[in-house]
């Protein structure tokens, strides 16, 4: 017998609760390496399916978090395997088909920006455990990434990104017009004394294919008209006297006045950030295109003003499978907390404890979510 998707969303939260939980606690008990990577690999099995709620795809940014922040308190290196599967989870989170569930995610907390935080940081938890000169370039249907480890004094050359005729590079990115330019002088020390320990730099980049379409949206017709690009540097250089030149293709036609942004996270006082025109500048735009240069690293995309007559306006109705996937959730995983909590003497042990806290957490997330829709439709 065929489940529903329902069904398929309350079976991704216990198999969530049960497994990842229990090697969340194994990592936290100093088998980081093992934990972790069952961890992953649970999480990509889950994540191949497809078959996502708002409170799925929070609950898998949580998770990344929790492996990236593990894996720095343990000094742990992921072997390469993991980290290729760290972002194929990346990939199929962010795929076109998850819009929808993102928008409702998004009503209860920003977890596009929270993912794009963690792997920036799990970036740099790789590069700390390379070799010095070591290139390591992931590609994905929905993400590239490249993670270098650099002495300052090997860098000749501008750095180039992404590398299109790289062998075995996705077709979206080999056929994309989007690139960033890294000038060499950017990892110059200003002095002879520096040249120690900060000498040698981790170098990350990233290309999302999409991200644009699960960002919070935009006021006063405002949008993302470009793909979006990351470029991050640790230990951070103490120069800016060298531009970044970042060239982005346009995603629509018809949309005016573009311009260069990048993500500050100083900008608000939830420390999320917004996007500024702070340090990009615009140098050249056309009808298809838009060049940058920017002094200092970040998150870079095109803004642009939507025509008023084709902005599509929203329904502000709140998504019948959301409430009904949310609702049944709910109802599983409470009737699991009663059996639990009746059984109680029985079964009490430290997986036990895990495995309700986690039921909760997942009950008050599907709460937030529907409160969350209600009051949007209110609003509207």
């Amino acid at each position: 017998m065929k489940r529903s998707r329902n069904e398929d969303s309350d079976v991704y939260s216990v198999l969530l609760t049960i497994q990842i939980k229990e090697h969340l606690a194994k990592g936290q008990r100093m088998l980081a390496g093992d934990g972790m990577s069952q961890v992953t690999k649970t999480l990509l099995d889950l994540t191949q399916r497809k078959n996502f709620y708002a409170g799925d795809l929070l609950m898998s940014v949580e998770i990344l978090r929790n492996v990236t922040d593990t894996f720095k308190r343990a000094s742990y290196i992921p072997a390469s395997d993991g980290v290729q599967n760290f972002f194929q989870i990346v990939s199929n989170l962010l795929d076109e088909e998850n819009k929808e569930k993102w928008e409702d995610a998004q009503q209860i907390y920003p977890g596009s920006i929270e993912l794009m935080q963690v792997i920036e940081d799990f970036i740099h938890i790789v590069g700390m455990g390379m070799m010095d000169f070591q290139n390591s370039y992931l590609m994905t249907g929905n993400v590239v990434a490249s993670i270098q480890k650099l002495p300052a004094a090997s860098v000749l050359t501008d750095i180039n990104f992404p590398m299109k005729g790289r062998k075995g590079m996705v077709d979206w990115a080999r056929n994309s017009e989007d690139r960033v330019v890294i000038p060499k002088s950017i990892f110059t020390p200003v002095s002879s004394k520096e040249l120690d320990e900060s000498s040698v730099f981790v170098l990350g980049a990233v290309l999302y294919k999409n991200l644009d379409l699960i960002l919070p949206t935009l006021r006063n017709y405002t949008v993302v008209n470009s793909k979006i690009i990351v470029v991050t540097i640790r230990p951070e250089p103490k120069t800016t006297d060298s531009f970044l030149e970042i060239e982005l293709a346009h995603l629509a036609n018809g949309t005016l006045n573009p311009y260069c942004v990048l993500w500050d996270d100083s900008k608000t006082n939830e420390s999320l950030g917004t996007w500024s025109t702070q340090g990009c500048k615009t140098v050249l735009t056309d009808a298809s295109h838009t060049k940058c240069l920017c002094d200092r690293l970040s998150t870079f995309a095109i803004l642009a003003q939507q025509p008023r007559e084709i902005v599509m306006e929203s329904s502000g109705t709140p998504s019948v499978t959301l409430i009904v996937g949310s609702g049944l959730s709910c109802l599983a995983l409470i009737t699991l907390a009663v059996v639990y909590a009746a059984l109680w003497r029985y079964i009490r042990s430290e997986r036990s404890i895990i495995l309700i806290n986690f039921c909760l957490s997942i009950i008050s997330s599907n709460i937030l979510i529907l409160v969350g829709q209600t009051q949007t439709h209110n609003k509207v």
